[in-house]
């Protein structure tokens, strides 16, 4: 019998695994930057929106990497010592659909 619990906020944070957000908001940055340093302006709006879309596929690559590990048997328990690297083993999510 498992003992699966439902998804708790603290456990999608986990999943969407904030340190990586870097590797998307970095180019964002740069691009903004070299697009004032080009044109001598930048549309705010605009950028905003690529850098929450940025974040938001960051989030959902870091999502399902951790769902393809999860099913391949890469991360278990053993040998995933730290509890965010392995958020659906130590969260005990079932990603199975229902």
């Amino acid at each position: 019998m498992s003992t699966y619990q439902r998804i708790t906020f603290k456990a999608i944070i986990e999943l969407a695994a904030p340190p990586s957000w870097a590797a998307a908001i970095c180019p964002v940055l740069v691009g903004t930057a070299l697009a004032f340093g080009l044109q001598g302006e930048v549309n705010l709006l605009y950028t905003l929106i690529l850098l929450f879309a940025a974040i938001l596929m960051q989030s959902a690559v870091n999502t399902i990497n951790d769902y393809f590990d999860f099913i391949k048997g890469t991360d278990t328990a053993e040998n995933c010592i730290d509890t965010t690297d392995a958020s659906i083993i130590y969260n005990h999510i079932n990603p199975a659909p229902r």
